[in-house]
């Protein structure tokens, strides 16, 4: 059985890998020495703030160091080697199935899906904050 690794063992994994104390450490994101000490051993857990700080200063992955904290969002967080094209078309065909609610006009379906390519689209409601900046640019008074 793979051992699962504690976000504790990492973050002192690394800390040691690049020779800083756990004092430099709390200096440079800007808590107490014992607060590092503290999540080290696993007796506390992070804010997301000091997350996204310690991952900064170790240079770890930050969705590493949030899943390792929140093991449970795993389930909400989309996987890094996950095909992009069949995530873009699975929100564009959520977007699509609510489309008639807000009146989308085929035109508008025709710029949306053109910048769809342009990039990845994180969720339907992207879509409609899109549609309605481009409707506020073309609003006569």
């Amino acid at each position: 059985m793979k051992k699962q690794r504690r976000l504790g063992e990492v973050i002192k994994a690394r800390r040691t890998a690049i020779d800083i104390s756990q004092r430099e450490l709390a200096h440079r994101v800007g808590v107490e020495g014992s607060h590092i000490a503290f999540i080290e051993a696993g007796r506390r857990r992070p804010s997301l703030a000091l997350l996204f700080r310690l991952a900064q200063n170790l240079d770890i992955d930050q969705q590493e160091l949030f899943l390792l904290a929140y093991p449970n969002a795993a389930a909400f967080i989309e996987p890094k080697d996950a095909p992009l094209a069949e995530s873009r078309e699975a929100v564009w065909r959520r977007f699509l199935a609510t489309a008639p609610r807000y009146s989308v006009t085929a035109g508008e379906l025709a710029i949306l899906r053109k910048i769809c390519l342009l990039g990845r689209i994180s969720s339907p409601s992207a879509y409609r904050s899109i549609l309605n900046s481009i409707r506020q640019a073309f609003e006569t008074d």
